[in-house]
């Protein structure tokens, strides 16, 4: 696969998924709770990624220069 085929959100989608279906299923974790007030829909962006924010976090957050670790 080239860089430019790796870049189309359905293939990054693909990707992502199987990812999440391997090594997600190699250390199973229990979800946090959802909020009742939590969207049942989702927001879809430009790109066409689909998300939800399920839970709000009062927590830190990091700055477009900071450089964070995510698993």
């Amino acid at each position: 696969m080239t860089n430019a085929r790796l870049q189309q959100p359905s293939t990054l989608a693909l990707i992502l998924t199987i990812t999440t279906f391997v090594f997600g299923s190699l250390h199973a974790a229990e979800p946090g709770p959802t909020d009742k007030d939590a969207p049942k829909k989702f927001t879809k962006t430009e790109s066409g990624l689909k998300y939800r924010i399920l839970r709000k976090a009062d927590g830190k957050k990091p700055k477009a220069s900071d450089t964070v670790t995510v698993h």
